[in-house]
């Protein structure tokens, strides 16, 4: 342990790398490639969930986009108003159909016949004669379609083509709006397979590239029977003919309506990563089956294995010479500068590291710190200059610059419990400015604003220094005098209303002049809140204010507010 004590720290280092990092590192890569199959797994499973639910909405915007084209369609007035006279067996169906040949069917190229049904589920007119006169009221597409648009599930034609329903109510266009029908369009399915090639979305303008699968990804959409609809371009079928699966996801979906994710075996009997999405739009309902070949999906982790130990044995080498390096020209330096961040953190900014004998970036590094010390300093003070700017702010009134009610209120508290504690005596004056509303009325509000902010100057003319005057709100003043008996309360009362009195108000030519009215309140033994003796004080201006205006009244216990007063 003393041979070890005395070497020196690149030997040290050299040595607790090799012990402590090389021989661990040979162990712990085995357990991250072992962990990076799991995290590749999961990370597969979570790209073809993710293709998956990209298709599902796919899907779902392009038949909500069938769905506005047929609500669009079942909207049309004239079809609205033929359909009503043929209702009333007032009018054939051949300016119906003529209309609808001529005018919506070639309007989507995938439209294969367009139906109208009136309320009782019969075919009145159609692109398609021979569907004249059959009833459809059973179908579940037309039930719905009387009040919603609706998408019904999908059927396969005699030759494999895949045929699609969507319903929409034709409505009427009175205040009632009852259901005089029902539109429907059926169309061919064709862009469903453009859709999962991704061909459809660049057509319309697709720009983003989640939607593109890897060449190994395949996606699947069947029915809840197992039965294929499309299949993307790489899958390992040919969409264009029919095809089954009876795969362990479909089994869950057609029998517990179940969502699978995780390893099985596919349709050819190979191991895949899988991830099934059950989905339902209106009536049609689908299982959407994503896979990838699991040989595939871990073929990337493998290369990196074998990659990982090439590089592995470099690196040590590398490490093993720049860790001689590290103690001399990094480790020992180092420590000043760690030292000097543990003196920021206790909020000591007054730090210069002396600037060691080197031109790299260490020294960079040390100059860098310096001036960002320099700067956390100076940055600590605006921002305390801010803070206290923002007090201001917060604590005074913005049109005279006396303390607002707020702070007026938290003082006053303090000041209260103060008085008790202490045996003081506290006084307590309300102003108010009499006949204010006829300064505005006669002057102008901008002429009230200068008699406020005037009136506030001869207030802290004639205060003491240890008063605190606030603007109470509107035309009244508080003031709040610690140590003050009655009689000098009184005294500083009528001083102020006598200064006020005699002073000229000079306002864009004009001279007036304005009066106050004082209530005086004194803290009494009981008092512990400052709202209680202005009160008290507001009780005595009334007093003032009832007994003529122009003078200071104190209040007395017995005395009761005259309401009547303005």
């Amino acid at each position: 342990m003393k041979r070890i004590k005395n070497c020196s720290l690149r030997v040290k280092l050299t040595a607790a790398l090799i012990v402590v990092a090389i021989f661990p590192l040979l162990l712990l890569s085995k357990l991250f490639f072992i962990g990076g199959e799991d995290a590749l797994r999961k990370s597969t499973l979570a790209q073809l969930s993710m293709s998956a639910e990209y298709k599902v909405g796919e899907i779902h915007l392009f038949l909500e986009t069938l769905k506005t084209n047929t609500t669009d369609f079942a909207s049309d007035g004239f079809i609205k108003n033929e359909l009503i006279k043929i209702t009333k067996n007032l009018n054939s169906a051949h300016n119906l159909n003529y209309h609808l040949r001529q005018t919506k069917l070639p309007a989507q190229s995938e439209l294969m016949f367009i139906d109208v049904i009136d309320t009782h589920g019969l075919i009145i007119a159609s692109t398609l004669a021979s569907q004249i006169g059959k009833d459809l009221s059973a179908q579940l597409y037309y039930q719905k379609g009387l009040s919603q648009s609706y998408v019904a599930k999908f059927n396969h034609h005699v030759n494999s083509q895949l045929l699609g329903i969507v319903a929409a109510p034709i409505i009427s266009t009175d205040e009632a709006q009852l259901p005089l029908g029902v539109l429907v369009n059926h169309y061919r399915m064709n862009k469903i397979q453009d859709l999962f090639s991704g061909e459809l979305l660049f057509d319309l303008g697709a720009k983003s590239e989640h939607r593109i699968l890897s060449a190994s990804e395949s996606i699947y959409m069947l029915n809840p029977e197992g039965r294929g609809i499309t299949a993307s371009k790489n899958a390992s079928i040919d969409s264009q003919q029919p095809f089954y699966f009876e795969t362990y996801p479909i089994k869950q979906a057609r029998h517990f309506n179940r969502e699978s994710e995780g390893i099985w075996k596919n349709h050819l009997g190979f191991s895949v990563l899988g991830v099934s999405i059950i989905a339902e739009i209106d009536g049609l309902k689908f299982i959407l089956l994503a896979e990838q070949e699991l040989e595939q999906a871990f073929q990337l982790i493998n290369n990196l294995e074998k990659q990982f130990y090439i590089i592995l044995f470099f690196t040590v080498a590398v490490i093993i010479i720049l860790s001689l390096l590290l103690a001399y020209f990094i480790v020992k330096p180092l420590k000043k500068v760690i030292a000097s961040f543990d003196l920021i953190a206790s909020g000591n900014f007054d730090v210069d590291i002396i600037q060691p004998n080197q031109y790299d970036e260490f020294g960079d590094l040390v100059n860098k710190f310096n001036n960002m010390a320099v700067k956390l300093k100076e940055m600590r003070l605006a921002s305390e200059q801010k803070n206290q700017q923002l007090l201001e702010l917060s604590i005074r009134d913005h049109l005279t610059g006396l303390f607002n009610h707020r702070h007026l209120i938290e003082y006053g508290e303090s000041r209260v419990l103060e008085a008790n504690r202490y045996g003081t005596v506290l006084g307590l004056l309300m102003i108010d400015i009499d006949h204010f509303k006829r300064v505005n009325d006669t002057y102008g509000h901008p002429c009230g604003d200068y008699v406020l902010t005037e009136i506030a100057l001869l207030l802290k003319e004639n205060l003491r220094v240890i008063d605190i005057l606030a603007r109470y709100g509107g035309e009244e003043f508080t003031v709040i005098m610690p140590n003050t008996t009655k009689d000098e309360a009184k005294v500083v009362a009528n001083k102020i209303c006598k200064k006020i009195q005699e002073h000229n108000f000079f306002y864009h030519k004009k001279q007036f002049r304005i009066t106050v009215s004082i209530g005086i309140a004194i803290q009494q033994k009981s008092e512990n809140k400052i709202m209680k003796i202005i009160k008290r004080a507001d009780q005595a201006l009334y007093q003032s204010k009832g007994n003529g205006r122009n003078q200071a009244s104190l209040h007395q216990p017995i005395y009761k507010k005259n309401k009547s007063v303005a």
